[in-house]
């Protein structure tokens, strides 16, 4: 098969006699064989296919990107230019030389799975490219989740680019506490004079600055009119004021700031 170079693990070692042995008995010139160091749990056990959830499948079906994958085990392991969280495969292949391969075994911690991600999704959503391909898959998630309504690619781009570097998933996008970006939340009129018995008046007060505002209006300068015209309420602090916006305009009681989705 003229394969010159064999890398595998390094509980091979002891059979690499062996295998030299037969090469040389049917007259074949053997390969040069690089033994690397194993790649364990946190807690020193060594992976198995038992444990059902090391499969590459079971990562990307949760919705982790290739590429985290690749930096979290290169992170582990050895063989690079220290450990840097963040790199593609390009940079882990300018990096790598043999020699900086310790031989001590690696450990991976998988908890550290979501913080990888967060890194390598924001790296693609600044890309143009693939930024229209989360578009897209996010288009399609969306649209099966929340069937009968429509999405448009334009303004899913406006969220991804507001919530870059603050989702580690793609999918986190499908949980409760974001669907008020995609479907009108329902909230009650007497849940919101429960914080407020001027909850009309900060209703009214907050569509007239949407209405007088320009196309250049950005989050700081939002943030500054709230604040100004809400502390002129008599009965209702500016703290009570945010929180019943929050409230009518995601229908949680904590989401994001007012002013970004505003």
């Amino acid at each position: 098969m003229a394969v010159s170079h064999v890398f595998r693990g390094e509980e091979w070692l002891i059979s690499t006699a062996k295998h030299l042995l037969l090469y040389h008995a049917f007259g074949w010139q053997p390969p040069s064989y690089a033994h690397l160091p194993l790649l364990l749990n946190k807690d020193g056990s060594k992976l198995s296919k038992r444990q059902g959830d090391i499969f590459i499948q079971h990562y990307a079906k949760s919705g982790y990107l290739p590429d985290t994958l690749l930096d979290i085990i290169s992170n582990c392991g050895s063989g690079f230019l220290g450990n840097q969280m963040g790199r593609t495969l390009p940079e882990l292949i300018e990096q790598f030389e043999l020699e900086r391969v310790s031989s001590h075994s690696a450990f991976i911690d998988l908890s550290n799975l979501p913080e990888y991600n967060r890194i390598h999704l924001s790296k693609r959503i600044d890309n143009m490219e693939s930024r229209a391909e989360l578009i897209t898959q996010l288009q399609t998630l969306l649209q099966e989740k929340y069937k009968d309504v429509t999405f448009n690619k334009e303004y899913i781009e406006r969220i991804l680019m507001l919530r870059k570097g603050h989702l580690c998933l793609l999918t986190d996008f499908l949980s409760p506490n974001y669907s008020y970006l995609w479907i009108r939340p329902s909230v009650h009129l007497k849940d919101l004079h429960s914080l407020s018995s001027e909850a009309t008046e900060i209703g009214s007060l907050v569509v007239g600055i949407l209405e007088k505002s320009h196309n250049d209006m950005n989050v700081e300068t939002l943030n500054k009119d709230l604040k100004l015209h809400l502390q002129q309420l008599k009965a209702t602090k500016y703290s009570v004021s945010m929180k019943l916006l929050r409230r009518i305009l995601s229908g949680l009681e904590v989401s994001l700031s007012t002013s970004i989705f505003l």
